[in-house]
């Protein structure tokens, strides 16, 4: 008994939530008459043409072979032979050093050598003396063993001050003179007669050089969702401000491993070969960078809009049950095809099938141009199925199953009968002032 009751109340309740709701539509059909409101479809071509699916980035144009020459020993400049832009030879004279101490220090190593070279002369004679000495048992064995010593300790103090002395003559004559360690172009000079300079510190770093500016690279960052899909050898197109009507070309050289995290964005560094033929590349510009993923030629394909595109009395049923169902029914009921009527005229499905899951379209239909099955992330032919919605000659709604191929972010390919080419597809709804 109470749950027939029970029954009894809910079924009530819901004739009456059903009275309310059409009374609400009545009102709001009303409102929409008098305004005049109408919609119209918009309609779009299925055409041919040309797509690619690229990876957007940006980054700095570096030049190849960057290479800092330092001091290798300290002192005051006293002579600067080259300036930004000049090209330099391998080892071509850079800088002069002041070597006024240096040749002083120079003297007194050879001067030291001179003395030590004597020491040694007069101990090794002692030596040999000791030794015949010692073979007529005039001398004891610790004599001769304290003889041997003084020879050996001579012999060091001549290998100590012959290596001062090289070290001195190298300075003098390499160090001192600061030379290209390659042949290339002067991009930096951070000196100036007179300036001081500290043996091997990168703070003091002399000349900037390039091995050659006809090849630059870039180092980009490429966001972790995307750098599955960069590979060595890959093509690369960019642009540069300075140039904004020229297009450049390049390809992927290398994919660092090591990534770098700014607040939580993960990016690689991605290095990219690019050609400067006329030297219009400079090192330091930006580039904005498109990764070419996939490219297609003569396909068949329709603005994005109109893969996404749904009529509003399909929302409304799908939808049944919501609070928001209601109006995306009313709002349906407003367009269609009498609405504004079809933009472009009605057209029939294309030969050969009926519009709907069932048709060419479908699983199993023919493909477009010889394109092959879509997408490079791997999507099986039943994740990629989308419908195209089209007026067919009656005036009435009809769709047709394709499948989604190569999308650049505006347009997506699709895949389909031979005779799509020229379809006339609605791609949106538009409200009709």
């Amino acid at each position: 008994m109470h749950i027939f009751t029970l029954k009894k109340n809910l079924k009530k309740k819901r004739i009456f939530a059903s009275l309310l709701l059409t009374a609400v539509a009545l009102v709001l059909l009303a409102g929409c008459s008098e305004e005049s409101v109408k919609t119209s479809y918009v309609m779009t071509p299925v055409e041919r043409g040309d797509i690619e699916n690229t990876v957007s980035s940006s980054g700095t144009l570096e030049a190849v072979g960057t290479i800092e020459v330092l001091s290798q020993m300290s002192g005051t400049v006293e002579a600067v032979y080259a300036d930004y832009n000049d090209t330099v030879t391998k080892g071509m004279r850079l800088i002069d050093l002041n070597t006024e101490i240096l040749e002083i220090q120079v003297k007194e190593a050879r001067a030291s050598v001179k003395q030590a070279q004597a020491t040694y002369d007069h101990t090794l004679l002692d030596y040999n003396n000791n030794q015949a000495l010692y073979k007529k048992s005039l001398l004891s064995d610790f004599d001769l063993d304290t003889s041997k010593t003084e020879l050996s300790i001579a012999e060091a103090q001549l290998t100590s001050a012959q290596a001062k002395l090289e070290e001195l003559e190298i300075e003098l004559n390499q160090y001192a003179l600061i030379l290209s360690p390659i042949a290339g172009i002067v991009l930096e000079r951070n000196v100036d007669t007179g300036d001081t300079v500290v043996s091997g510190s990168s703070a003091t770093s002399l000349f900037t050089l390039a091995k050659d500016l006809s090849q630059m690279e870039i180092h980009a960052s490429v966001d972790e969702l995307d750098i599955s899909e960069i590979s060595e050898g890959q093509g690369v197109r960019f642009t540069v401000d300075a140039y904004p009507d020229d297009t450049f070309s390049g390809s992927v050289r290398q994919v660092r491993l090591l990534p770098t995290s700014t607040e939580s964005l993960v990016t690689y560094t991605v290095i990219v070969d690019a050609e400067n033929r006329d030297n219009k590349l400079l090192p330091g510009m930006t580039a904005t960078i498109d990764f070419l993923v996939e490219q297609k030629s003569d396909v068949l394909m329709v603005p994005n809009a109109a893969l996404r595109f749904e009529p509003l009395e399909m929302t409304a049923e799908t939808d049944e049950g919501d609070e928001d169902s209601l109006g995306g029914l009313l709002t349906g009921n407003l367009g269609g095809p009498s609405g504004g009527g079809p933009a472009g005229g009605g057209q029939g499905p294309p030969s050969g099938g009926a519009p709907g899951a069932g048709g060419p379209g479908g699983p199993g239909g023919g493909t477009s141009g010889g394109s092959s099955a879509a997408g490079s992330s791997g999507a099986t032919a039943a994740d990629t199925m989308k419908t195209l919605w089209y007026i067919d000659d009656d005036g009435e709604l009809a769709s047709i199953k394709v499948q989604a191929g190569v999308s650049d972010g505006v347009h997506t390919e699709i895949i389909g009968p031979d005779d799509l080419e020229g379809m006339q597809v609605i791609e949106k709804l538009e409200v009709v002032e």
